[in-house]
């Protein structure tokens, strides 16, 4: 089962400050379903890379968010491979 939270992530205080909201959502799970938005948040650094990269497996719209567990499709995906650090004459 997908977990949910209310979590506002438009309200005044959590643009104002956002970081503990990120970690409430992080804490919570890979992936939460916010009820007010009607939308997934996928909010570690590591899963939201498994989730850009993998078009096809996750995108809007669609299928129901009941229909599949994106928290267990991100949790059995690849991890994404390292970062590679740039410097100033990479650009």
């Amino acid at each position: 089962m997908i977990p949910t939270s209310d979590v506002d992530q438009y309200s005044g205080q959590t643009l104002v400050e956002p970081h503990e909201q990120y970690r409430a959502l992080r804490d919570i799970g890979p992936a939460v379903w916010l009820k007010g938005l009607t939308v997934h948040a996928v909010s570690r650094y590591d899963d939201t890379g498994r989730v850009l990269r993998d078009p096809d497996g996750f995108r809007s719209g669609g299928e129901s968010p009941s229909t599949i567990s994106i928290t267990t499709a991100i949790e059995s995906s690849p991890s994404p491979a390292p970062a590679t650090p740039t410097t100033d004459s990479d650009t």
